[in-house]
């Protein structure tokens, strides 16, 4: 009996398009019918998103099932073909989604989609919930997935051996439900750790079956493709005769190449014809090349498939062999590179060609245009009588005038409106020009008619009587003001060039070469986030800015330098942004200030009675109601801050507060939602007279009762608190972190009185932003290996601090505590020891800031010894140490009794 194609992949993200690609190219190559994605980090709102739902869509007629309600990440979401199977989930938890398959004539057996914890603890729970699912263990029964461990201790090569009380759990569960693992082919690791100086290969992935699934299925079997967990049971293009330019050329080294040499020549003659003649040559010249073909791309990526597939088998016999490792590090950058170009290919192809040629997800927009199409043939139905082509065009044409030109009122006559309902066309202008004098007049500020715009918007009455009444000549689609462009429509990514030309102009120039690593940080701090925090409090600044913004904050920090574009980051920009205890540098993410701003911008709505915010609460109710299809992307910005801060927010009722009695978390009753359908948009404020609740019969006694409990505060006091503190911009970005994980060796390096400059290297040393040998080798950069102080051994950051004879004689000298290590230490774990030190608090920040010191000056001169041809002794750098450390401790409270004994 065959079996449906299934599919298990640990996909490390499912929210790029090349990923989405992946699938689609997965389920072609293996007629999939189903396919187990997990690790998708998707969080649950995206999916209320119809056009990301439409984006993600990888099956003709597809049906999902997720776990994402029970994890803050994505974990489990399965894919099925409706036309093929069906599934029909039975018990789902945060690590595994069960449940019942059917398919062709009415066969049945059950799937267990695991996707374990990598806590130990959590696991058990996880094979307690497996030997108490509630199934028929007479049908066939299979568990597949990430299950986070493995079975025997040869399933793991590299790294520390596993001991067998580590494996009994897992073993145990094994025995106790009676399954086995399903036969299979290919590599016997599924997991492999990228490194080339400790590789580690461990079968993380793997299939377990039941004995009914043997006997009912006896032919199935388990293939272990690269990279997902598979149960084993084109596209042709028309030439086209127009020269179609694919972007991914430009990532073709031999594109620029050519394109340097044709237009580097002079022009001669008539400059567009001479432009012309080199297009056409350029274009002759890279018809030549053979990457210029889409199919030789997709070609060469099946070789690369295949490469991989060949190195993983060689790994399965020797695991440990460097040069394989190195091999198959080395392919799978550039499986990913190549995926990326063909992503990106089929969606220049899906754009240009998209009626013919359109991806898979276009079957929606296909649904609409045969129901337009449907829609016509019924309306030529019903209203044409005759039999021609011309009389049904007609009819139709009369259907549709009759919906859309409605004839005109039979009677005109304004005078019967009640007066000061309307406002005559001449005194409109008028009117607006008194307004305009009463306010210069009150405030003293007279309008500039020369520099002043008209805001119209493209459709809408005639503007010129206006601009006469107002002597103002200038109208404009888009006006700019106090530095922020406004318009009527959704702003362009051109309107946000001068904040990028700003930014590109403040980051160049002398501060560059005069700055150091400390003074570039804190001119990005004070200077450029300002800048794009003032922006977002006036326009949401597009994905596309961000990115270039980023781009020249990280080559100014790490480069001094915006132009450098082949320099090695070491050290991501989303690190940078993470707060200190984080361990990162304490500067906020675009995405942080503006969840900062649109939780102040809440807390204003609420306790400040400004017209913005009475506007909002009367189109939206309530930042907590969920967003309307026609929400602004704007008001949806806030929603989403709204529910992330929900449990921070807290609200004291007022009398005259705006709190919303229904989508407000006001009343702590659960089931308060349930009673109160009649009343989605009154105000709290309706239900009290006279500080005192006069609440609706129809509301449950008890439901009554308790809000009857609820005091009623004094206007005079806020009615939104943040988690009973007045709540401020700082607070509310701290909260945007509360997710990440904290860092064991913030408190080493950020401490009161210590120096910035000595720090920022320090944070570099324990972040992996040092660029040694060891660092660079793993990035297939190979330079002289040896380290330059000692000439011994081999470089790397452990071994420059402290580990190396140079740095340690130094260190021991000024902390004379540090020779009783019995092994030298590297710096995490001399940091560490520092605050195991029975000494004074203040002894303890004089040596962490002399550890702070010694590694900056330490990695100076080794960057003047392999660089600069400069070369100083152990004391002359200690010198440079004790000289720095007493500069600044002498300005610290103590600093003169530290130094004396110092």
């Amino acid at each position: 009996m065959s079996i449906p194609t299934i599919a298990s992949w640990n996909i490390r993200g499912f929210n790029r398009s090349d990923k989405v690609a992946c699938c689609k190219r997965l389920i072609s190559s293996f007629k999939l019918d189903m396919i187990c994605l997990l690790e998708n980090r998707i969080k649950l709102s995206a999916l209320q998103d119809p056009f990301f739902s439409l984006a993600h869509t990888i099956f003709p007629n597809e049906a999902s099932c997720n776990n994402f309600h029970l994890s803050l990440s994505g974990r489990i979401w399965i894919k099925w073909d409706i036309s093929k199977l069906h599934f029909n989930p039975i018990f789902i938890t945060s690590q595994m989604i069960t449940g019942m398959i059917t398919f062709a004539n009415n066969c049945s057996f059950y799937i267990s989609v695991i996707y374990a914890s990598n806590s130990d603890m959590e696991r058990l729970s996880l094979w307690e919930d497996i030997r108490n699912l509630e199934i028929d263990h007479s049908l066939p029964w299979i568990l597949m997935g990430d299950f986070n461990c493995c079975r025997y201790a040869s399933e793991k090569v590299g790294g520390d051996p596993i001991s067998q009380n580590r494996l009994w759990n897992f073993n145990s569960l094994v025995f106790d439900i009676k399954v086995m693992d399903l036969q299979s082919v290919g590599c016997p690791f599924t997991w492999f750790n990228n490194r080339l100086d400790n590789p580690i290969h461990i079968k993380l992935d793997r299939v377990l079956v039941n004995e009914n699934w043997l006997n009912t299925f006896p032919n199935s079997f388990c293939s272990v493709q690269p990279p997902p967990v598979l149960i084993i049971s084109g596209d042709t293009y028309n030439s086209r005769h127009r020269f179609l330019f694919k972007n991914y050329w430009t990532r073709m080294d031999n594109y620029w190449d050519t394109m340097l040499e044709i237009f580097s020549v002079s022009p001669c003659g008539n400059p567009i014809i001479d432009f012309c003649n080199k297009l056409k040559k350029f274009r002759g010249e890279i018809k030549n090349f053979d990457w210029a073909n889409s199919n030789v791309i997709q070609s060469h990526m099946d070789k690369l498939h295949k490469s991989q597939a060949d190195c993983l088998d060689r790994i399965a016999a020797d695991p440990l062999n460097p040069i394989l490792n190195a091999t198959l590090k080395s392919l799978t950058c550039k499986v990913s590179e190549y995926s990326s170009i063909i992503a990106s290919w089929v969606i220049q192809r899906a754009k240009a060609k998209w009626l013919s040629h359109g991806e898979d997800d276009l079957n929606f927009l296909y649904a609409k245009i045969r129901a337009r199409q449907a829609k016509l043939k019924a309306i030529t139905n019903l209203t044409s009588i005759g039999s021609t082509r011309q009389e049904i065009i007609s009819s139709v044409i009369s259907h549709f005038e009759g919906i859309y030109n409605p004839p005109s009122p039979p009677d005109m006559d304004m005078s019967k409106f009640p007066i000061g309902d309307t406002i005559d066309s001449s005194m409109a202008s008028m009117l607006v020009q008194d307004h305009l004098s009463t306010f210069a007049n009150a405030s003293g500020l007279v309008v500039n008619y020369e520099k002043s715009s008209l805001l119209t918007p493209n459709t809408g009455p005639n503007y010129a009587n206006v601009c006469s009444a107002l002597s103002i000549n200038n109208t404009s689609n888009t006006i700019t003001y106090i530095g922020i462009p406004i318009s009527d429509k959704c702003l362009k990514i051109a309107d946000f060039m001068p904040l990028v030309e700003k930014i590109t102009r403040t980051l160049s120039g002398w501060k560059a070469g005069l700055l150091s690593f400390a003074a570039r940080l804190q001119f990005i701090r004070y200077t450029i986030l300002n800048s794009i925090a003032y922006w977002i409090r006036g326009a949401i600044i597009p994905k596309t800015v961000l990115k270039v913004i980023r781009k020249l904050s990280s080559k100014f920090l790490f480069f001094g330098d915006t132009d450098s574009s082949h320099k090695l980051h070491m050290i991501s920009w989303g690190m940078v942004c993470l707060p200190k205890q984080c361990g990162g540098l304490g500067l906020h993410s675009p995405s942080a200030l503006q969840f900062g701003f649109n939780c102040s911008l809440i807390n204003r709505i609420y306790n400040h009675k400004i017209p913005l915010g009475r506007w909002l609460l009367m189109r939206y109710s309530s930042p907590w109601r969920p967003p309307p299809v026609n929400a602004t992307k704007f008001w949806r910005a806030v929603c989403n801050s709204a529910l992330t801060a929900k449990p921070y927010f807290n609200f004291r009722v007022t009398p005259s507060a705006p709190i919303s009695f229904y989508w407000d978390h006001w009343c702590p009753v659960v089931e308060f939602l349930d009673h109160c359908h009649a009343y989605l948009n009154a105000p709290v404020r309706d239900f009290i007279i006279e500080n005192k609740w006069v609440l609706p019969s129809v509301l449950d006694p008890n439901i009554a009762r308790i809000i009857q409990e609820i005091p009623i505060s004094d206007d005079s006091l806020p009615c939104l608190i943040w988690d009973n503190q007045p709540g401020n911009f700082g607070a509310y970005v701290k909260i945007y972190y509360v997710d990440s994980p904290t860092c064991l060796w913030a408190n080493h390096l950020w401490f009161k009185g210590g120096a910035l400059r000595y720090s920022v290297y320090g944070w570099m040393c324990l972040a992996g932003g040092l660029k040694t040998a060891e660092a660079l080798s793993l990035r297939n950069i190979f330079i002289e290996p040896l380290c330059p102080l000692c000439r011994t051994d081999r470089e790397s950051t452990k071994h420059i601090f402290f580990e190396c004879n140079f740095s340690y004689n130094i260190i021991t000298q000024l902390i004379p505590q540090a020779t009783t290590f019995y092994l030298r230490p590297n710096a995490s774990q001399f940091l560490d020891w520092l605050d195991d030190l029975n000494v004074n608090s203040d002894y303890i920040r004089l040596y962490k800031l002399i550890t702070c010191c010694a590694i900056y000056l330490i990695w100076r001169e080794r960057n003047d010894r392999r660089f600069g041809g400069i070369s100083n002794c152990s004391t002359t750098v200690l010198k440079k140490i004790q000289a720095s450390v007493c500069a600044k401790v002498f300005k610290w409270k103590n600093g003169v009794d530290l130094l004396d004994h110092f």
